[in-house]
């Protein structure tokens, strides 16, 4: 779970960036409805990572713009998803990491930090994945999830989830696994 509980937030089908809010954002350009100020097309994250971002259709996002409350013209923006899928953001501290799957990024404020990270242990192997990412703050990181989304302080969250939902963790979460197997099997 994340230091700072408050920090995890479900928004459902829509997550809006108010025209107040004082940092730039990237976001997706598919996969999520933009509705709101025309966009201006961007590469946040260069050249890394070209395999995943062209997989995941996120070789180019739209930037928005922060502190546009001057302008009379301007307007929130709103990330819509269809049902099922839940839109999540994480707000990092500084410092704070959050691993993630790539599939799942949507967008992220201009001051987070995205790396990946590449590991053969047999601890990263039992999740099922080789390749990870992580997001480090301070910023916002916003997430798709493909059904109703479990945080962490919820109380459904203590529950075993099968690996392939899960969408991000805090870089100092532990696991465990729980398996029916005795010496026989």
């Amino acid at each position: 779970p994340p230091a700072d509980p408050a920090g995890l937030r479900r928004h459902g089908q829509i997550y809006r960036i108010p025209r107040d809010s004082r940092e730039a954002f990237y976001v997706s350009r598919w996969g999520v409805t933009l509705e709101g100020p025309p966009p201006a097309r961007r590469r946040p994250l260069g050249f890394r990572f070209p395999v995943a971002r062209i997989l995941a259709s996120r070789w180019s996002m739209n930037r928005i713009e922060g502190n546009r409350q001057d302008d009379e013209d301007e307007f929130d923006a709103e990330l819509k998803v269809d049902e099922p899928a839940e839109l999540v953001t994480w707000t990092l501290k500084p410092g704070e990491r959050v691993v993630f799957r790539f599939p799942d990024f949507i967008g992220m404020s201009e001051d987070i930090r995205v790396r990946r990270i590449t590991s053969l242990g047999i601890t990263t192997l039992v999740l099922g994945r080789m390749i990870f990412y992580a997001a480090e703050g301070p910023g916002t990181l916003v997430l798709r999830t493909t059904a109703a989304a479990r945080v962490s302080p919820d109380e459904t969250a203590e529950r075993p989830a099968p690996m392939p939902k899960l969408v991000a963790w805090s870089s100092g979460s532990r696991f465990a696994i729980h398996a029916a197997l005795t010496r026989i099997d």
